[in-house]
């Protein structure tokens, strides 16, 4: 259960245990293949001038579509490349400060309005990990067949996966639902 709800600024979000667990398996899990794409950078010429680190090789293929789901497929080459560091490099950094707002156990996590971790921030990597996890399963996955790939889940393990994606569905909804509410407008009570 997923209970959303407005103090002033505040946006708080309440998690179960088992959703505060989902969440911390996964995003770490996230995070680690991010860093594990990161140490594949180089630093060529085109990383010196960016600031940025430049992805050689062949993206992992969820991360792929995590860079198209963010910024389009339409750009190849060196702008691709630039696109691909930009994203890994701003998931690697948002997805440890939303680590930093899950409470021990099941609670309320408190997103200010502005600032990090935003509410804002939370809802980008909750469909991040959505774009995830809905290429891992295979569930609605349209693209490149060329993409590296885990292998294809059993049936089985592509039901887990729509359940997921519907439990995050559930929270990333109540979460722009609150985010939509004016702080005159509380208190919203949005329960999924």
């Amino acid at each position: 259960m997923v209970i959303c709800d407005r103090q002033g600024e505040l946006l708080l979000l309440t998690l179960s245990p088992e959703g505060v667990r989902f969440l911390r398996e996964q995003w770490s899990w996230l995070r680690e293949l991010v860093r594990w794409q990161l140490a594949g950078c180089t630093d060529d010429p085109l990383a010196q001038v960016t600031g940025l680190p430049v992805p050689i090789g062949t993206i992992d293929g969820r991360l792929a579509y995590v860079v198209d789901y963010w910024c389009g497929t339409k750009e190849t080459g060196p702008v691709r490349q630039l696109w691909e560091g930009w994203v890994l490099h701003d998931l690697e950094h948002s997805l440890t400060r939303v680590l930093g707002t899950l409470p021990r156990h099941g609670g309320v996590v408190q997103l200010p309005g502005h600032g990090y971790p935003s509410a804002a921030e939370w809802g980008w990597m909750l469909e991040t990990l959505h774009v995830v996890l809905d290429v891992s399963g295979r569930v609605s996955i349209t693209g490149s067949p060329d993409r590296i790939l885990p292998p294809a889940p059993s049936a089985q393990d592509t039901e887990s996966y729509r359940r997921s994606l519907r439990w995050l569905e559930m929270v990333i909804d109540a979460l722009a639902q609150a985010q939509r509410s004016t702080p005159a407008d509380s208190p919203t009570d949005n329960t999924c």
